[in-house]
């Protein structure tokens, strides 16, 4: 008897569940978007389930609409925002306001040609619409139509078909010149110049011409679509000149001039492009190849170029003696080529080079700096398999292994920190993590004195989604209770596996400190496809008996024999990416007691330069920034590196071009002389644009 009422109970409770309510069935109908006039209830549960058909309204009645845009002014300034603004009516329908119809705005140069789409706005109940807004950055001062167009509208039994409105406009700006270097030249070689043309929103004034004029000559110059101009100059006397570039305006752009100072030298020598007077750096234990060139006045033969350092002892190659001299030959064109090398043996600091001879009558002279390079070690590690806490600790080394103090800024799953390394044990941080999920860090050094900047950056997989679970253990049967004891010592055994085998950081032998020592410059671990990279662990003690040292990647590991107390590695990497490297210290039974481990990162020059820059101005400014402009970047470039080469700064703008018209093209150079510029930004001044 029991058994039926049991299933008898089952099915009701079914029945139950799987029955519609009148809510559900309400908010289906209501989805159908049916227009009707009896009441839902009146039909909901008839045999008929479908709603009523809707109220006939007769044949369908097509009108015609007249947008016409009301709110507007004869003279726009590009730099001021602009309000437009109309009404939508129907004349044959009792000329009444059309609601609900969408209106697309757009400037046309001509009533017929497509224009540029200023945005959409939707009129009301009246019929009338409004847009506000701002006038595209790229967009040319000219004369321009307001194109309203009224797109087709159906509502009920009426058709409202599309219509147009297009009174004109002038769209004005002020105008201003960037009148750019080199501002230095020989007298009888040709000097380009060049600027750019720019509106008052730093957009490109294009198709416009300039006037260029130094020295009695004079070139009238036309802009690209970019703004940008070029004229080649020829001055024929020494001398100081100045140099005009003017533009005379039209009825839409201002007029407007910039000038600027040129050298004009009977004779010269230049140093990595630089003239006499600029700075030279070098970074200790880095070789820096130097491309030099000998301008002669007429009549003068090229002879070899003798380059002297005062405060400063330097190789010209590797096994040279240090020298005080580096001499080098001059080439049919006065181009020459030496390689200098100050060891980490030299005082960091200013010193002097005066270059003789070359055919020159006089011994100009550079100025020089050198700087020490600086290398992060960056370890993360989680707490362990049940927390989602993490620590970290950072290790900052010179060019001869030493630890040194510096302050370091850091990057983890919970914000931005500061501090110090010293010389003991380096900086050390730990958090707790907000989620489960890969952990990103982040360890910066902006360079203070004669340092060299340095980052260094990993990601940690951070999970405590086993502390969520151990509740779950209170509802284990008494059964399984037994099955849990064992599990701790199961997990124990298990962790000590993993770790030895995955862990990024392990510290039960000798201490060991890993770091990229190839390549030798601010980049140091990040290199392009292809490149050699040169790993470096260094010991603080010889290793006991038995031990042994292996280097290399998780997927291939290899015995290294140190050298003394440090030991290198190589590697030339096949794919982009990020490649963890490792160092590691075995005991006398195979077991790993020591690991260190460093992210080479592999990229495209141009992404990367591109990440940095927007990763700096996020810190700096926030998310919510403005867009930086190319002619932005340019001159926030310039403004803090004034010897940088033109075409380094033209591939480095690039990079930050609004609109991918062909590849981006950047190397290593690029990636450095951003660094350099970087570098100059003060410790606590935040960035903005120029």
């Amino acid at each position: 008897m029991l058994r039926p009422l049991v299933a008898f109970a089952a099915l009701c409770l079914v029945a139950l569940l799987l029955a519609p309510t009148v809510a559900s069935v309400h908010d289906q109908v209501e989805a159908l978007h049916i227009k009707r006039d009896n009441v839902w209830h009146l039909w909901k549960w008839t045999d008929n389930p479908q709603p009523p058909p809707p109220e006939a309204c007769g044949p369908m009645r097509t009108y015609q609409t007249a947008p016409v845009v009301t709110v507007y002014s004869t003279r726009m300034a590009k730099d001021q925002p602009y309000t437009l603004g109309g009404v939508v009516r129907a004349p044959d329908d009792a000329d009444k306001g059309v609601m609900g119809d969408r209106i697309e705005v757009y400037l046309n140069e001509t009533k017929t040609s497509p224009g540029r789409l200023l945005g959409t706005a939707t009129s009301d109940a009246r019929g009338q619409w409004t847009l506000s807004g701002k006038l595209p950055f790229s967009l040319q001062a000219s004369h321009y139509h307001v194109v309203a167009h009224s797109l087709p509208l159906r509502e009920q039994c009426k058709a409202y078909g599309e219509g147009w409105s297009d009174p004109e406009v002038d769209v004005t700006s002020r105008t201003h010149i960037l009148l750019e270097g080199p501002f230095h030249t020989v007298a009888g070689r040709p000097v380009l110049v060049n600027g750019t043309l720019l509106d008052a929103v730093n957009g490109p004034v294009a198709n416009q011409g300039v006037r260029v004029s130094a020295g009695g000559q004079s070139f009238t110059v036309t802009t690209d679509s970019d703004g940008r101009f070029s004229a080649n100059l020829t001055p024929s006397q020494v001398g100081r000149l100045t140099v005009i570039a003017e533009y005379g305006g039209n009825p839409y752009y201002s007029p407007s001039s910039a000038d600027g100072e040129l050298d004009v030298l009977d004779e010269t020598i230049t140093l990595n492009g630089a003239f006499p007077g600029a700075t030279l750096q070098l970074v200790r234990s880095t070789p820096l190849e130097v491309n030099g060139r000998v301008y002669l006045r007429a009549g003068a033969a090229y002879a070899p170029v003798n380059l002297t350092f005062s405060g400063l002892l330097v190789r010209a190659c590797d096994g040279c003696p240090l020298s005080t001299d580096v001499s080098a030959p001059v080439d049919a064109d006065g181009a020459f080529h030496v390689t200098l090398f100050a060891d980490s043996a030299q005082t960091p600091g200013p010193f002097g080079i005066v270059a003789h001879g070359g055919g020159l009558r006089k011994a100009p002279a550079f100025n020089g700096s050198l700087m020490i390079p600086t290398r992060l070690a960056l370890a993360p590690s989680t707490g362990g398999p049940l927390s989602k806490g993490w620590s970290v600790s950072v290790q900052a080394t010179d060019d001869k292994g030493a630890l040194v103090g510096i302050p370091i800024a850091f990057q983890g799953p919970a914000g931005w920190a500061g501090g110090y390394t010293n010389a003991t044990g380096g900086f050390a941080t730990s958090g707790t993590a907000s989620a489960c999920g890969p952990a990103p860090f982040l360890a910066r050094y902006n360079g203070t004195g004669t340092r060299m900047p340095a980052e260094s950056d990993g990601t940690l997989q951070v999970c405590g989604g086993a502390v969520s679970a151990a509740a779950g253990f209170l509802h284990l049967p008494w059964w399984a209770w037994l099955l849990v004891l064992a599990l701790p010592l199961a997990a124990w055994v298990a962790w000590r596996r993993l770790r030895e085998r995955f862990a990024s950081t392990i510290s039960e032998g000798p201490p060991l400190t890993l770091s990229f020592e190839e390549p030798r410059d601010a980049a140091a671990g990040v290199v392009g496809l292809g490149e050699a990279a040169t790993l470096a662990a260094f010991l603080e003690e010889p290793l006991p008996d038995g031990y042994r040292m292996r280097l290399g990647t998780p997927v291939r590991m290899e015995d290294v024999e140190p050298e003394g107390l440090a030991a290198r590695y190589a590697l030339v990497p096949d794919a982009f990416g990020d490649v963890p490297v490792r160092a590691e210290v075995l005991d006398a039974r195979g077991r790993v007691v020591t690991r260190r481990t460093r992210t080479l990162r592999v990229v495209r020059y141009a992404e990367e330069i591109e990440r940095r820059y927007l990763a700096l101005r996020a810190s700096r400014v926030g998310e919510s920034a403005d867009p930086v402009s190319p002619r932005e970047f340019e001159a926030w470039l310039r403004g803090r590196s004034a010897s940088l080469d033109p075409e380094v700064a033209r591939r480095l703008v690039g990079v930050f071009e609004e609109a991918d018209y062909g590849p981006r093209v950047a190397g290593r150079r690029e990636l450095l002389a951003y660094l350099d510029a970087e570098s100059a930004l003060p410790e606590v001044a935040p960035l903005a644009s120029e």
